[in-house]
This record gives structure tokens, C-alpha cells and sequence, in this order.
């Protein structure tokens, strides 16, 4: 997973930035966001999103406005101990990092999207700076609008 972003920026920046808090705010026991990737390996419970796409909805034709689908991966990593320890405490994360991105009052990110969706997941072991961890993965679709300049 690898990401290159100003997190000055005036769209990817922002939204990562209101994703974390979400997260922050509402998923138990985080220890550290990071806003692009760490050069060491991440802290234990620790996590990041990338920025890793983006798509155009197809009804955007002759409008005045465009959706673009913006795609993100969220990274939420823990220290390697057994893999069935990491894999049953990341399978309780699953839930409800579901949950926060599928409530309604966490959609528009205050403002700086239409919808936030969850797309498809996965538990899988990282190598980090030779050390491993173990990962809850979770792919995100963020669609935004932009007005079209008209003159």
C-alpha cells in the first residue's frame, strides 16, 4: 500500500484528516493515526488511510458538476505476538469500523463528501520496515462533488 499526498492539499488532505478523527472519535483503543506512512514500522494499534484511486460516476454527462469516487484503504496495524491473537482482536475491529462508516451522521465528513461506503476488507500480515504486522484492511469509497466552472 503506498501513498504519496500534500496533506495541505484541498481535497484528499482534508478528508483523510476527518476520516481519522471519525475513527479517533469512535473506534476504542487507537493509539496513533498516522497522516501518510510512518518510516518505521507503525506503533501497535496504530492506523492510516491511503488514498489509492478514484473513478468517475457515469451520470456526470452534460452536467454542471462532477462525482468523482475517491478510494481509500484504511490500515489499522498491530504488533505480530500469534496470528490467531492479532487475527481475533483484529475480527472484533471489523464490526465496528462497519459501523462507523456506514452511520448517517458520518457521511458528508463535515461537509467534505456526499457519502462515505465500505467496500470489502481483509486480515493479512505486513512486512513494515522488517517487522511484521498483522493488518485489518478496508477499502472505502468517498464520493465528492465539484462544480464545473461554467465561464
Amino acid at each position: 500500500m503506498t501513498t504519496v499526498y500534500n496533506p495541505d492539499d484541498t481535497v484528499i488532505g482534508p478528508i483523510i484528516q476527518a476520516l481519522g478523527s471519525i475513527v479517533q472519535a469512535q473506534i476504542t483503543n487507537v493509539a496513533i493515526f498516522y497522516t501518510s506512512p510512518p518510516d518505521a514500522a507503525p506503533e501497535d494499534n496504530s492506523f492510516m488511510f491511503a488514498f489509492t484511486g478514484f473513478a468517475l460516476n457515469n451520470k456526470d454527462t452534460g452536467s454542471t458538476y462532477i462525482e468523482p469516487v475517491l478510494q481509500f484503504k484504511l490500515a489499522h496495524f498491530v504488533r505480530q505476538s500469534t496470528f490467531s491473537d492479532n487475527l481475533a482482536f483484529l475480527q472484533q475491529l471489523y464490526l465496528p469500523y462497519m459501523l462507523v462508516f456506514s452511520a448517517w451522521y458520518n457521511q458528508d465528513l463535515g461537509g467534505l463528501s456526499l457519502t462515505v461506503t465500505p467496500k470489502k476488507g481483509s486480515i493479512t500480515q505486513v512486512p513494515y520496515s522488517d517487522e511484521p504486522r498483522v493488518a485489518l484492511l478496508i477499502d472505502l469509497e468517498v464520493v465528492i462533488q465539484i462544480q464545473i466552472p461554467l465561464s
